[in-house]
């Protein structure tokens, strides 16, 4: 099986995103994500991103959106800033 490169893996992780990829492609993404700390990097900081924006649109009863905007702006260029993931 061939290695995909770094821009295959990238263009693969985001269309993953949005559907299920075949087996070999998969299987593929995951052989280079287990090898390259980069891509790996970008893999959990889209996972990241996504849960984020997931969390932001539910309803929030308790919380003002505009409150929670900010508080999600801030956190997240904190993070770019750091270039750092936060825990789980």
């Amino acid at each position: 099986m061939k290695m995909i490169n770094c821009r295959d893996t990238a263009q693969l992780v985001s269309e993953s995103m949005d559907r299920k990829l075949p087996w070999r492609r998969r299987l593929q993404v995951r052989l280079h994500l287990f090898v390259c700390d980069n891509c790996s990097r970008y893999n959990k900081q889209l996972q990241m991103f996504r849960r984020i924006f997931k969390q932001q649109s539910e309803p929030q009863d308790d919380v003002e959106s505009s409150v929670l905007d900010a508080k999600i702006k801030d956190r997240l260029r904190r993070i770019i800033e750091k270039g750092e993931l936060p825990p789980k």
